[in-house]
């Protein structure tokens, strides 16, 4: 699968540019890695972890994060 066909590569590429997302960062605290390709946030866990433990893991927050698929 190609990156940008990826939850990762939404992750990593996209959602930074996404109005939407700008809601789930400010509630959740996160730091959108705008491309980036290291560290801990440029990872998937870093997100999910955040949606998980703040209770706001439902199917419409990950598809705002992670892209549609």
């Amino acid at each position: 699968m190609a990156l940008e066909n990826s939850s990762w590569g939404y992750w990593l590429n996209t959602v930074h540019t996404k109005p939407e997302a700008g809601g789930s960062r400010a509630r959740l605290q996160l730091h959108m890695p705008r491309g980036e390709m290291h560290g801990f946030k440029a990872g998937l866990v870093y997100p999910m972890r955040r949606l998980i433990i703040s209770g706001e893991d439902t199917l419409a927050n990950v598809a705002t994060l992670f892209g549609p698929t």
